[in-house]
């Protein structure tokens, strides 16, 4: 670079990148990982400060596996599962702990070979440090459906309900802590919910929010 220290390192084949490249900022590493003829295809790791990102790619085409790390303790990991028909993609607490997790079906790409985002189907839950369920239900093609539960941070269950393809029934169920007591209320309108998983922030948003519980009406 400009100050003399080494911006990357690595071999051509043929006039191509091949085997293993490193890259620096200020002579710091900051990604280093394997190109096939001149294209990336393997493991690539890219470090920025307390911040590390393992993600796949074959063919020079991120293939949407990544780990993600902050502080050396891991944050969030996607991958597929069994014979790749479901992809899982996981959330984690600073202790370690599970913060969440969903299921989507395997990643595709548009017809100008853009990476598509998956589309989310199959069971899905939220949970707090102590490892206690916060929510759980279903989501099939991107929208909740079924019945849904969610519970106060000690684990009794607070409310529970029903979405028809995206949208509240009307009728939830609220249970207050003491157990005593419970009350079914009406929403007057029914609301879709959709769930979105951010690739860049690597952030759950959407259903998935800390705390975004139905929004409910008193009838």
């Amino acid at each position: 670079d400009r100050k003399g220290k080494i911006a990357a390192e690595g071999r051509y084949k043929n006039g191509l990148p091949d085997g293993l490249w490193r890259y620096y900022e200020d002579g710091e590493p900051v990604e280093y990982g394997k190109y096939l003829k001149g294209k990336k295809d393997s493991l690539w790791v890219r470090q920025n400060g307390t911040s590390k990102e393992i993600e796949e790619f074959i063919d020079g085409e991120f293939t949407l596996r990544q780990t993600t790390f902050y502080d050396g303790k891991i944050y969030s990991k996607s991958e597929p599962i069994g014979d790749g028909k479901k992809w899982i993609h996981a959330m984690y607490h600073n202790n370690g702990k599970l913060r969440c997790v969903a299921y989507t079906n395997p990643p595709k790409r548009d017809d100008e070979g853009i990476l598509q985002d998956p589309v989310w189907d199959g069971p899905c839950k939220t949970l707090n440090k102590a490892g206690i369920v916060l929510d759980e239900g279903l989501l099939e093609d991107g929208l909740s459906k079924g019945h849904w539960k969610y519970y106060y941070e000690g684990g009794k269950l607070r409310m529970e309900g029903d979405y028809i393809d995206g949208k509240k029934s009307r009728i939830w169920t609220i249970y207050y802590p003491n157990k005593k007591k419970k009350a079914k209320t009406v929403q007057r309108k029914p609301v879709k919910i959709t769930v979105s998983f951010s690739w860049k922030k690597k952030v759950v948003t959407g259903q998935k929010k800390k705390n975004n519980y139905p929004q409910l009406f008193d009838g």
